[in-house]
Parts: C-alpha cells; sequence; structure tokens
C-alpha cells in the first residue's frame, strides 16, 4: 500500500493507493508545512485523519509533496513525523512546487505555477524545477495567491472603499468588522488561511466591478513577478494547479492573454497527475 500527498497552508490531501497506483481510499488534515509545526503536532494530525479500517504497518511508500518542503533542514519534523507514524515505510518528502511541475507536465517542460492560498512559480525541465522566482509569503508577497486577494478585499472593505450597498453586503454575508478581522489576523493562527476565505465571497461577486479590479490586479501582479521574469516564458508553456486558479480561470486567462501567455492547462488538485508520473517512472 502506497500513500501520496499534496499539502498547502490550508490543507493537505492523502491519496491511498495499491502497488498499482489504483487509488483505494482519500482523507484529508489541515496543511502541515514544516515551517509551522512540530514533529509532534504532525504526528496528532495524521493519527487523527488517517482511516481507522487502515494499517500503518500496510503503508510501504510515502510520497508526500508539501510548501516548506524545499529545504531539508527545514523539513525534519515532518520526517521525523512521517517515519515515527508510518513505521516500515520509505518516506519521500519533495516540494509543493516539483508535485505541481510534475503533475502539470509530467516530463516535458514547462513554466509551472501554484495559486491556491499562497502563490509560487518554477521552470521545469522534465525532471527538476532548475529556475524559481522568490517567494516571501503572504505579508511580504504571494501575487495571485487567495490570501492576497482577500486582503487587498478586506482592506479595501474596511478603509470604505466599496459602495454603500456593497459595503452592506460584505457586512452582512461575512460579518467582517475591523475589530474581528485584526484579531483573526494578528491574535489567530493561520491569518493567511482566514485572509484566503473571503475569496469564496469575491468569486460570488465578481459581478461586480470593483472586485474584478482586484482580482484582474493581483493576477497582473502575478504575472509581473513570477511569470515574466522567466526568459522560458517567451516559449515555454504556462500551467497553473489550485484553487484559486482553477475558481477563478476566465480571469486569470484573461490576464494570461494580457501579458501574450497562453496557457496550456489549469488543474484544482496535482494529486493524480502526480500518481501518474510516478507510474511512467517505474515507482510502482
Amino acid at each position: 500500500m502506497y500513500i501520496f500527498a499534496d499539502s498547502g497552508a490550508t490543507k493537505t490531501r492523502w491519496l491511498i493507493t495499491d502497488s498499482s497506483g489504483t487509488i483505494l481510499k482519500e482523507f484529508k488534515s489541515l496543511g502541515l508545512n514544516p515551517y509551522f509545526w512540530n514533529s509532534r503536532d504532525i504526528f496528532d494530525e495524521i493519527k487523527k485523519n488517517f482511516p481507522e479500517d487502515e494499517q500503518e504497518i500496510s503503508v510501504e511508500k510515502v510520497f508526500f509533496y508539501g510548501a516548506g518542503c524545499e529545504n531539508h533542514d527545514k523539513y525534519q519534523s515532518l520526517s521525523d513525523a512521517l517515519e515515527t507514524f508510518f513505521p516500515v515505510a520509505i518516506i519521500y518528502i519533495y516540494s509543493d512546487m516539483l508535485g505541481a511541475a510534475r503533475a502539470l507536465f509530467n516530463n516535458k517542460e514547462g513554466i509551472a505555477a501554484i495559486l491556491g492560498t499562497g502563490s509560487n512559480s518554477c521552470v521545469f525541465n522534465g525532471h527538476t524545477v532548475y529556475r524559481k522566482t522568490v517567494t516571501l509569503g503572504y505579508i511580504l508577497g504571494d501575487e495571485g495567491s487567495g490570501a492576497h486577494i482577500g486582503k487587498l478585499f478586506i482592506k479595501k472593505y474596511l478603509e470604505g472603499g466599496f459602495n454603500e450597498e456593497l459595503t452592506d453586503k460584505i457586512k452582512l454575508e461575512t460579518g467582517a468588522t475591523i475589530e474581528t478581522v485584526k484579531e483573526r489576523i494578528y491574535s489567530k493562527p493561520q491569518p493567511n488561511k482566514y485572509l484566503a476565505s473571503f475569496c469564496n465571497f469575491v468569486n460570488d461577486n465578481l459581478k461586480e466591478p470593483e472586485i474584478l479590479n482586484i482580482v484582474e490586479n493581483t493576477f497582473r501582479d502575478f504575472f509581473k513577478m513570477h511569470i515574466k521574469p522567466f526568459p522560458e516564458s517567451k516559449y515555454l508553456p504556462v500551467s497553473f494547479c489550485g484553487s484559486v486558479a482553477f475558481y477563478f480561470k476566465d480571469v486569470l486567462s484573461k490576464i494570461a492573454n494580457e501579458n501574450n501567455i497562453k496557457i496550456s492547462q489549469i488543474i484544482q488538485d496535482p494529486l493524480e497527475g502526480i500518481i501518474e508520473y510516478h507510474k511512467e517512472k517505474g515507482f510502482f
């Protein structure tokens, strides 16, 4: 039995497969970025969500793709937790960016981008990520992400930047006030996840020009900061994965066209593509 996991800032999706890659079961947990989780808490989160009718000792291999897993020194807590929970399994840990690239391009060249709670991009040569832009997180960067959209949206709302009718609608449907927003951002865990949660309202109200403008501008910033700096963007295909890319794909495609970039594909989740990659590479 094998396990594949894709872990972002908000959630981790886990797929259990047999030794031929056929998906048997799925479960979910919180996102397990090792920059923010210690080994004990990661172990407890996996234990809480692992299917009760499955045996940890039956797992032969674990392929974990996650945010914060680029640097071996930083993901030791994750490695320790996985090795403890799956005592007989061989553990493979990769970055979420490599997972996106493998899912989007398999063994071909291309520029892969993630637009979820956070954002990232890279140039993929069919084997490895060999070029990527600097990512600074939701406070200093993450242009195009759910957290970035949410931050711009809620800031404009709290500063009185929307018309009266839209302001009343936002207050009624989100319940957001200066006090509640400041408390959630500055005093509670996972403020990036909280900011990204406003994307539901944004997506439902894209017909409002002021809201559409926020989404368009954050995607313009993403292309400017995370796609156009790659010389390869002039000739390599560009593809996206992530919930923000998927649900805002019409706006994303429009801004890509403005930048003379044609998007090859947009997928919501990379895991099935990752499994296909491993099948072709003979990991089964």
